[in-house]
């Protein structure tokens, strides 16, 4: 770097720039220096008598040289100029500028060179660049799910709305689809919550490529995805035809096994996740979001209760009856406080007709509907947890009547079967409340018999349940084991629990007559009990030919509409005769 003309001698403007804490420079029209201030010199990296005489272009700071030439004519016209730049610092790099230009005048007021102001804006724009990123974050966070990347539930809706107004406009069909992997749970139970959330990334990349660049996927929460498809077409016909095949798209996808990165947990062949998918066409505005979503939820739920692994859509009838089930519900949960449930009671007979016990049947005495069935009562309090405080409310009911009919010798002798259900089991406390029933009640145990039908044993039997259940056998209660053969029947089930019966479903007592599998059926599940040393009860008789069939193939117990009909306790005389008449049934 060499000086090209002389330091000039200092003028009283720049003794004034001297402590100026910005960079700042005086130069001719030339572009040479003529005044640096200490702040210059460290920019440059010179001292300041090197620098005095210098053209920019020689020194860090020819970008300041560039936009004088750029900006002469507005600087000769007297303005004065700000714009950004990048200047090169000696020891900082490339540091971020906001530079002034102004004209510097001689006394006479002509133009004799400029003055140059520069800040050094980089931290500042740091600054806003992290403002801008924490913005984006904020963003992501807020409109998009953390494990997927997918949109979340609250951009969903801004995405619904965008297609809503469009399908207006254009008269064009979208489509709304709720999407849920079956037995998602199992995943995480068996493999553990990583390899859960392994699962749905990888279901999410498969959604996305499965649908077109303007469809929208978004995972709401869990194990489900929502999914809006555009442009469908005018016709309904059409829309349901891209539907079904964007449907089948999606169950081809899904439905292959799943490897990626996960070999050692899932095994050489990986794992099957099948989905089920729920499906609502639309098209305007007159459906909210929010119906949108509910039709598409029940249309999965209906794909579920199909088999899973298909897609249902969304039937007007389906709303129908989710209105009467969610009535129903709010009625059923205040029907134990206006003590609207009553408990029938249906005879269990020997081989000689004679009544050995009664079991214990739910109804529901509804103001308006009349006497409701167990059938409508039961799924229901499954799936909303009432059955915890309704079967609380069973056991007490069922036991203050066994404790009477003890005490009546034409009754003593009779056993009371009760049904206990998955849920009830699973709740906590139950084994303690159903002890303190039987000491509250003063019942002799031996008389009551808990029913437990196979969907109680799904989760496995473990230890505490085998203890629970063997406590109650050393207090003298019997157990059985209802329904057998109909669902997921095990000979373990057998070996393990400690029962005392099996209730021979009606479905193989129905059709005994006529099918001789039935027959065969029958004949290995009286051998296997007489070699566990387990009695038998045959549900559903209803016939004289059925009674004595199953009565010689060695069954113990008979219930069905033969022997009668449940009925309340009052309309029972277990003294009037011991030994019921064989009725044809009505």
């Amino acid at each position: 770097m060499q000086s090209t003309v002389a330091p000039p001698q200092t003028s009283a403007l720049d003794i004034a720039l001297q402590h100026s804490p910005v960079i700042t420079g005086r130069i001719d029209l030339q572009q040479c220096l003529h005044f640096a201030n200490p702040p210059l010199a460290t920019a440059v990296g010179y001292p300041i008598e090197r620098l005095l005489g210098c053209r920019l272009a020689h020194t860090r700071l020819a970008a300041i040289g560039e936009l004088i030439t750029r900006h002469g004519r507005a600087l000769l016209a007297g303005e004065a100029i700000t714009c950004n730049t990048e200047i090169q610092h000696a020891t900082l790099g490339i540091r971020n500028a906001e530079v002034t230009l102004a004209p510097h005048r001689a006394a006479t007021g002509s133009i004799i060179g400029y003055l140059f102001f520069i800040h050094d804006t980089t931290d500042a724009c740091a600054d806003i660049t992290r403002l801008r990123l924490l913005e984006q974050q904020a963003r992501q966070l807020a409109l998009y799910d953390p494990l997927t990347n997918l949109p979340n539930r609250r951009l969903l809706h801004e995405r619904l709305d965008q297609c809503r107004l469009e399908s207006a406009g254009t008269g064009e069909y979208c489509a709304l689809l709720s999407i849920d992997l079956d037995n998602f749970k199992s995943v995480n139970d068996l493999y553990g919550h990583p390899q859960g959330d392994l699962l749905l990334s990888n279901t999410a990349r498969r959604l996305i490529h499965s649908v077109q660049l303007d469809d929208t996927v978004a995972r709401t929460g869990g194990d489900e995805f929502v999914v809006i498809l555009r442009n469908l077409g005018t016709e309904r016909a059409e829309a349901l035809n891209r539907v079904s095949q964007l449907a089948e798209r999606i169950l081809t996808a899904l439905g292959q096994p799943y490897q990626t990165g996960a070999g050692e947990y899932w095994g050489d062949y990986g794992l099957l996740s099948t989905p089920s998918i729920g499906a609502v066409p639309f098209h305007g505005t007159h459906l909210s979001n929010d119906e949108l979503l509910q039709r598409s939820d029940m249309a999965l739920y209906r794909a579920k209760a199909n088999g899973r692994n298909q897609l249902a859509l969304y039937d007007p009838a389906q709303l129908i009856e989710a209105q009467r089930r969610l009535t129903l519900e709010t009625e059923l949960r205040g029907a134990v406080e206006r003590q609207e449930l009553r408990l029938h009671y249906q005879p269990l007979v020997d081989a000689q007709q004679r009544i050995i016990g009664m079991e214990a049947l739910l109804r529901w005495q509804h103001p308006e509907s009349g006497l409701v069935l167990p059938a409508h009562i039961i799924p229901l309090a499954e799936q909303t947890g009432l059955i915890v405080p309704i079967g609380r409310w069973v056991l007490d009911t069922a036991c203050a009547q066994l404790a009477k009919w003890q005490q009546n010798p034409h009754s003593r002798h009779w056993t009371l079967n009760i049904n206990i259900s998955a849920r009830q089991v699973n709740a906590p406390g139950f084994f303690k409340l159903l002890q303190q029933c039987l000491t509250r009640s003063g019942i002799d145990p031996s008389g009551l018999c808990l029913e437990l039908t196979e969907t109680v044993l799904l989760k496995g039997i473990d230890q505490t349940l085998l203890d629970h259940l063997g406590q109650l056998r050393q207090r003298g209660v019997q157990l059985a084991l209802d329904d057998f053969g109909t669902g997921y029947s095990s000979l373990s089930y057998l070996k393990r629990l400690p029962l005392n019966w099996l209730k021979i479903d009606q479905s193989f007592v129905r059709t005994l007559l006529e099918d001789a599998r039935d027959q065969g059926i029958i004949a290995a599940i009286l051998s296997l009990t007489r070699a566990l040393g387990l009695k038998v009860v045959a549900e559903g008789v209803e016939t004289h030919e059925q009674f004595d069939y199953l009565r010689s193939a060695g069954c113990d117990a008979f219930q069905g509409y033969l022997f009668g009909r449940p009925a309340p306790a009052e309309q029972l005389t277990p003294d009037i005769s011991a030994t019921l008449p064989l009725n044809q049934p009505e």
